[in-house]
């Protein structure tokens, strides 16, 4: 019955597809005991990589940010699809993270390694203006030497 729900969503107009799958990780719905929120939205993100092959996918994924509660199925996804064309968006939540953090570590850690999987020149001045400001956890910091070496960035 899942994989005929999966091809039926992968089968449809991608970002209609992408955007029912938003719209359910949003709902936040109840779950079956033998399902945990973070297999439900690692799921969700699994399908919305496979939908982000399709053009406009990730540009729709990216005009998505304005919904905080999809702030970490987001990331998962743009980190595994790794296209340059999301890091403008990516670098503006992270540098209004700086100004105004609202994320929690986990999440935090999943932005600055989504800045190191989608490169160029924004996400490296992001990734920089994190390592200024020199206060996180270890794991954060662990995760900032990460995506500087993804962007080639040498310690």
């Amino acid at each position: 019955m899942l994989s005929r729900l999966r091809d039926e969503l992968l089968e449809g107009e991608p970002r209609t597809a992408a955007s029912a799958i938003l719209d359910a990780v949003e709902a936040r719905p109840e779950l079956p005991v033998n399902l945990s929120r973070e297999d439900f939205e690692g799921t969700a993100a699994d399908l919305l990589v496979e939908l982000g092959e399709n053009p406009g996918v990730v540009d729709h994924l990216c005009q998505q940010f304005a919904r905080p509660r999809l702030w970490g199925v987001l990331l998962d996804a743009l980190a595994l699809l790794a296209d340059p064309a999301a890091a403008h968006t990516v670098a503006a939540l992270a540098k209004s993270q700086l100004r105004h953090p609202t994320l929690e570590v986990p999440e935090l850690i999943k932005l600055v390694s989504t800045l190191g999987c989608v490169g160029g020149p924004e996400s490296r001045e992001a990734l920089d203006a994190f390592r200024a400001r020199g206060d996180w956890s270890p794991d954060v910091a662990r995760e900032l030497e990460i995506a500087h070496e993804a962007l080639g960035k040498p310690r």
